[in-house]
């Protein structure tokens, strides 16, 4: 019984370990912004590209944290 109980405090790590993953997905985007005004088109492209798939490969592992 008492794992039945730990896993209500797993669950809460679990959602403050997805905040801080969310909280890096926006300072990423920030800073894609950025690199996007300094060094034009092309580098803008090539760190959205970047942006995006690590926000993609970040969402796929919250859900499967969830599940």
């Amino acid at each position: 019984m008492r794992r039945g109980e730990s896993t209500g405090g797993a669950t809460v790590r679990k959602e403050r370990r997805g905040n801080a993953v969310a909280a890096l997905c926006g300072a990423l985007m920030l800073v894609a912004g950025l690199v996007m005004m300094a060094g034009g088109v092309e580098a803008g492209l090539l760190v959205t590209l970047f942006g995006g798939t690590t926000s993609i490969v970040f969402a796929v592992a919250a859900i499967r944290m969830r599940m």
